[in-house]
């Protein structure tokens, strides 16, 4: 089940185990990169405050450099083109009015 795929690769990578769907079960997938890969994302609720990034023991290190939260206008500035385009999906499943790109 793709959810509980989602829900499990969060947990490991940032250690957030609280998410809530809220707005279902819908994803958008990014355009391939690297290697043919494609991401997918959902939108979810968690009430965790800190991101912490587990050692992956398969590699000895965590599998990504930082986590953070931040606003709609700093994550648009950092985004590359292919989250950009999730991110914007975002602004519209969560009918956010007044968020010009």
């Amino acid at each position: 089940m793709p959810l509980a795929a989602a829900r499990r690769e969060v947990r490991e990578e940032t250690a957030i185990g609280d998410l809530r769907f809220t707005w279902g079960e819908d994803y958008r997938e990014t355009e391939p990169y690297g290697n043919n890969k494609v991401a997918r994302y959902y939108i979810a609720e968690t009430q965790t405050a800190g991101v912490t990034l587990p050692v992956n023991p398969d590699l000895g290190r965590p599998e990504h450099n930082e986590g953070r939260w931040l606003t709609l206008a700093a994550a648009r500035n950092l985004a590359s083109p292919r989250v950009a385009a999730i991110i914007e999906w975002a602004v519209g499943k969560l009918g956010i009015a007044d968020a010009p790109p």
